[in-house]
């Protein structure tokens, strides 16, 4: 599963109402069609991953291992939580 089976036309909205960080977030999750579960987990992985700060360089090591980890986690948590 990839994050792009996620997104369709309907989950993609350019002119967000939120103004906070967390509602922003809370705004784009609300767009998916997930279980409230999953929705639930992927706004706490979304917050967790908005807490460390800025993203590394594109194409670093970093970037690489931690996109990587953080996709296999989130993926395997929806696959369980998804109706």
């Amino acid at each position: 599963m990839r994050l792009k089976d996620f997104f369709t036309p309907g989950t993609v909205k350019l002119a967000l109402q939120s103004a906070t960080r967390d509602d922003v977030l809370r705004e784009l999750v609300s767009l998916l069609e997930v279980s409230e579960v999953s929705a639930e987990t992927l706004l706490r992985a979304l917050q967790r991953r908005e807490s460390l700060g800025a993203t590394a360089p594109r194409g670093s090591s970093t970037s690489r291992s931690t996109g990587s980890r953080c996709r296999t986690s989130f993926s395997s948590s929806l696959r369980r939580t998804r109706r």
